[in-house]
This record gives C-alpha cells, sequence and structure tokens, in this order.
C-alpha cells in the first residue's frame, strides 16, 4: 500500500466545497460572511496599536463593530451573555487574537459541520471580543460612538449608492486627493498656483524654478544631488 503525500492526504480529508454549498443557507452565508472578517479586523486592529497609528486603531475598531452588528443582531439579538474568564488576563490587544478566534469557531462549526448552532457559545465569544475592545477604546481615550461614527462617515463615502462590488473594490474612501505640498530628499516642495512644482532646500533659501509635474521636480533634486 502506498502511502499518500500530506498533499493527497489533506485532500481526502477537506470536506468538498460543493458539499458546503448544498447545505449554506442564506442565514449561514450571513454569518460566515460577518464572522470570516472578524479575525482580519483584530490583526489589523493589533497591528495599529503595535505601530502606534492612532488614525487606524479608530477605523478597525470601527470595522470590528460593524462586523459585530452584522453577526450578533440577526443570529443571536445582541443578549447579554457572560464574558469568559480568560478574557480578562493580560493586555487586550493580546486578547484580541483569542476572542476573533473564538467568535469565528462559533460560526464554523455551525456551516462548515453542520452542527446546531450554540448561541450561547457565540454570545459568549462576543461579549469577550466586546470587553476586550472597550479596554482598548479606554486605553486610548476613546469612545465605542466614535468608532461607530468614523465607520459610518467612512463606508458612507465608500458606498455613496449602497452596496456593490465594484464599489467594494474602488474603495472611494480610501483614495487621497494629489499632494499639493512634501518634503523630497531634504527639500520642501510645493505645487504653484496655475499647474506646476517648486522647491525650497530646507533651512536655506535655494530654489528651484517651477517644473511641469512633481516627476520632473523630484528628477531636477536627483540630478543636482548627483552633481
Amino acid at each position: 500500500m502506498t502511502t499518500p503525500t500530506y498533499s493527497e492526504f489533506v485532500a481526502s480529508l477537506a470536506k468538498p466545497g460543493a458539499d458546503i454549498l448544498a447545505s449554506l443557507t442564506p442565514e449561514k452565508a450571513h454569518a460566515w460572511h460577518m464572522a470570516s472578517c472578524i479575525p482580519g479586523e483584530a490583526g489589523e486592529l493589533y497591528d495599529a496599536i503595535m505601530t502606534a497609528d492612532f488614525e487606524n486603531l479608530i477605523e478597525e475598531l470601527g470595522d470590528l463593530e460593524f462586523y459585530i452588528e452584522g453577526l450578533a443582531r440577526p443570529i443571536i439579538g445582541y443578549n447579554r451573555y457572560e464574558i469568559p474568564n480568560k478574557v480578562r488576563f493580560g493586555p487586550p490587544e493580546h486578547r484580541l487574537p483569542g476572542v476573533a478566534a473564538d467568535v469565528f469557531d462559533a460560526v464554523k462549526k455551525w456551516v462548515l459541520y453542520n452542527e446546531e448552532l450554540d448561541v450561547e457559545a457565540l454570545g459568549r465569544a462576543i461579549a469577550g471580543l466586546d470587553w476586550v475592545m472597550d479596554r482598548i477604546r479606554r486605553d486610548y481615550g476613546l469612545t465605542r460612538e466614535q468608532t461607530i461614527e468614523h465607520n459610518i462617515a467612512k463606508l458612507s463615502k465608500r458606498y455613496a449608492d449602497g452596496y456593490s462590488d465594484q464599489a467594494a473594490q474602488a474603495r472611494a474612501d480610501k483614495i487621497v486627493p494629489e499632494a499639493l505640498s512634501g518634503e523630497y530628499k531634504g527639500w520642501h516642495w510645493n505645487a504653484v498656483s496655475g499647474g506646476g512644482y517648486t522647491a525650497r532646500r530646507l533651512y536655506t533659501t535655494s530654489m528651484i524654478d517651477v517644473c511641469p509635474t512633481r516627476e520632473e521636480l523630484f528628477a531636477h533634486i536627483d540630478g543636482m544631488d548627483a552633481a
């Protein structure tokens, strides 16, 4: 008997996608959508904390609120459940991966394994995630209302005409207008009224005349550095 490779072993035990689709319902698909996004958002929140990116921290807290609301309200009605004791130990950001995984795991068992939905387990997992997020907000002087308002503003811009795949891909809220000024290799550059760009070397009176584009201005600076 030939021993299967690990790839063959995994392929033999992975539940076929067709079987998952056969048992999927609109309710399960919605819950899977909401729950599957929570671990990723928790990871991005953790990164924002580790890099002291305050703006992104607010955004990721708001994104988590969106998916918790989308999952909890229709599935468990947002009943209050006891917070698991394990959540209460250690810095809140260190609990993020675990509590996010608990939420996803409760939905996974229902959607993939066709177990009866354990509403209390899901409720406790969401309560644990809520508690961790509350600790993080308090640590940074934020309120839940502030993060929700930020999320509404962001998604209202992204989906100005309602949800569509095209709007989700375009992410209009992430489009940043072309900068009018900045710094480049020790020079402060500015857009000029009427078109073009000029630059001044920092802490000196050295100036560069107007160049038609930023790229040409930067190339001019590169040439001066190389001279």
